[in-house]
């Protein structure tokens, strides 16, 4: 079964993810580097972390419908996209999930 539907590109320095926006899918980096900020009270923008290919984007999203920090592009980047409802049907027939991938 394949999960991802499309790929798409990100040019450097581009905001991929913002936090308060709506989550529908999971990010698969293909190729690229991505790094994740919070935004603090005061404005100022925290580095939570860096993401390269292989790695997921977008995790912060699934509990709560939105995203909480925000995705950069570091230099011109691709992931596939991952709609939460194939990665749910895709659950439901795996033995090590158990159909154990919901959203609350």
């Amino acid at each position: 079964m394949i999960l991802y539907t499309r790929e798409r590109k990100s040019s450097a320095v581009t905001a991929f993810i913002v936090a308060a926006t709506h989550s529908a899918a999971l990010y698969a980096v293909r190729s690229g580097f991505f790094k994740s900020t919070l935004v603090l009270e005061d404005g100022r923008d925290q580095v939570t972390g860096f993401c390269m290919p292989g790695e997921i984007l977008g995790m912060d999203g699934i509990g709560q419908e939105q995203h909480t920090s925000n995705a950069i592009a570091l230099e011109d980047s691709e992931v596939c996209i991952i709609p939460y409802g194939r990665l749910r049907k895709w659950a439901m027939t795996c033995r090590y999930f158990g159909g154990n991938f919901t959203r609350s």
